[in-house]
């Protein structure tokens, strides 16, 4: 158990409260001051003083050759996540300091999760552009296809760790779905 509460860490956090800013970091830190660290070495639930969890730890929950599918559709995108790493946008996704460098040149951020630029706005989901038709060669609809049975494995551990999230991602997904067909 972390001795604070998930509430008063998103209270303090402002919208657009993201990035690499120094200044307002030590703030949040100041307000939220973290536990003293812990080493995990075995699978662990993280959860706030009333029991919200903050982080499932579950090493080896994938194994050896599921991370080897990851990786090797990782690599139909990689142009992609090469140029996604710059340094200086001040984003922390996109930094290239942040990834590890035995990562087999697969480093960097691209999101293909449905409506994920739309967050905030009204109107249907769409898909992302990397998923979209006219983007076909850039590998994206070929990561989904091999990604298929991993993000089905993903979906049954949302659905039992965060039922509310697995129905609202579902729903999400069938309207891009519905939306793709007409």
């Amino acid at each position: 158990m972390i001795d604070l509460l998930a509430a008063d860490l998103n209270r303090a956090i402002k919208p657009h409260d993201y990035g690499k800013h120094e200044a307002r970091e030590a703030t949040l830190l100041a307000k939220v001051p973290p536990g003293p660290p812990e080493v995990l070495d075995s699978p662990a639930i993280i959860i706030d003083k009333y029991g919200v969890v903050l982080l499932w730890y579950l090493p080896g929950a994938l194994d050896v050759e599921r991370q080897r599918i990851m990786m090797d559709a990782s690599s139909l995108v990689k142009d992609a996540l090469q140029n996604s790493c710059i340094s200086d946008t001040g984003s922390w996704r996109t930094d290239p300091k942040l990834f590890h460098s035995r990562a087999n040149g697969i480093r960097g951020c691209v999101n293909m999760s449905p409506a994920w630029y739309q967050q905030g706005h009204s109107g249907a989901p769409e898909v992302g552009a990397m998923l979209k038709a006219k983007n076909a060669k850039k590998g994206g609809r070929e990561w989904l296809e091999k990604m298929g049975e991993t993000n089905a494995l993903l979906a049954g551990a949302i659905s039992v760790m965060h039922p509310e999230l697995y129905v609202v991602g579902r729903e999400v997904m069938l309207t891009v779905a519905r939306k793709a067909r007409t």
